[in-house]
């Protein structure tokens, strides 16, 4: 099974409805929650099968402008990291992906309401990239893979101290915010 609905609705958190707080933690989370348990159901009587979930580099990274789509994200991470120890005995496996920005009409959506500067430090890769790391993490039975792997590396990194990621932040931000400027140029073509 893979688990990959996901919306976003970019604000800073002062500026969040209560309705857009719900709907993401709803779709982003508990949609895969709930779509994990189902399957569930049959997987542990076959002993067999494994869940695949896209998550997004949010879910390893602070994202600002989006923060309850990265709260979301984190839980995700959490949740499924548990499951592959928990599901291990049925012989099933779980694995997340973790997306750095993929081109599709949801960032589109977020180039053109106020989405993260952080999104756009990477060029937009293709979907196929990431049918590509679930193949992988298909076949390897990876619990986590990062796309591109180079993304991830930074972004685990960069975690181990939080002290640094505020810091870094502006920098990252007005990188971002250029690549983001490019990238909505790139579209009204």
């Amino acid at each position: 099974m893979i688990n990959n609905a996901g919306i976003i609705r970019p604000a800073l958190f002062e500026d969040c409805s209560y309705e857009d707080i719900d709907a993401q933690m709803k779709v982003n989370f508990m949609g895969a929650v709930n779509c994990s348990k189902e399957v569930m159901a049959v997987m542990i009587p076959a002993k067999q099968g494994h869940i695949v979930t896209i998550s997004s580099l949010a879910g390893l990274v602070p994202e600002t402008y989006s923060s309850i789509y990265t709260a979301s994200k984190f839980a995700l991470r959490g949740f499924f990291l548990t499951l592959a120890i928990e599901l291990r005995r049925h012989n099933i496996k779980v694995s997340t992906i973790f997306p750095d920005s993929v081109d599709t009409p949801m960032l589109k959506y977020e180039a053109s309401h106020g989405g993260s500067p952080l999104t756009f430090l990477s060029n937009a890769q293709s979907p196929e990239k990431i049918v590509q790391a679930v193949i992988k993490a298909i076949e390897k039975s990876r619990p986590e893979i990062c796309s591109p792997a180079s993304s991830g590396i930074f972004s685990r990194i960069i975690m181990c101290w939080p002290w640094l990621v505020t810091k870094l932040w502006p920098l990252l931000e007005w990188l971002g915010e250029k690549n983001k400027k490019s990238y909505i140029k790139g579209m009204l073509k």
